[in-house]
């Protein structure tokens, strides 16, 4: 049995796969959350190397301490643990809506909990990062000139406002 934390599960929670056992925890008590919480709060409320895989979808951009959100989420999953977590992109109106948002993420801001870390980030956990996933405004628009227009499609990524809606990275927990 797979066991899977999604945090943050709000109204529309992760229901799991077969083979899954998943645990719903929020700091508003939805129906179908099992464990009430304040991210805010640490440690949070299970032992070390418990979870197989976590799941934060549009959770911890409301956080005010990323650093302490990511150390957690790393203590209490075992090694080798899947994390996923989707956030607005940092150049989205999705991440300036909303005034309960407290950060805003690049793919890049995930590697500072990576071997690839810059020097000047001292971080006590390692994950490597599998994957990063861009949700678009116009995804085929997108699609085409990254096919086919590989430096605009760079540029744009980079400046256009909107171009990119969200991202989801998949970190692997290292211990």
């Amino acid at each position: 049995m797979v066991k899977v934390l999604e945090i943050g599960s709000g109204l529309q929670p992760y229901r799991g796969k077969e083979g899954e056992e998943v645990i719903h925890l929020d700091k508003i008590p939805f129906p179908e959350v099992e464990v009430v919480w304040d991210l805010e709060i640490t440690p949070y409320p299970f032992p070390d190397d418990t979870f197989d895989k976590v799941i934060a979808n549009h959770c911890i951009e409301h956080l005010s301490d990323t650093i302490k959100v990511l150390a957690e989420l790393w203590r209490i999953s075992k090694n080798k643990a899947e994390i996923f977590i989707r956030v607005p992109y940092y150049s989205s109106y999705l991440a300036f809506q909303d005034p309960t948002h407290k950060r805003f993420f690049t793919e890049e801001t995930f590697r500072y909990f990576t071997k690839e870390r810059p020097i000047s980030f001292s971080s006590p956990v390692n994950f490597s990062l599998k994957s990063v996933n861009y949700f678009y405004q116009y995804p085929r628009f997108a699609r085409f000139l990254k096919k086919f227009f590989p430096l605009l499609y760079r540029f744009l990524k980079n400046h256009l406002l909107n171009f990119i809606k969200e991202i989801e990275v998949e970190l692997v927990v290292e211990k």
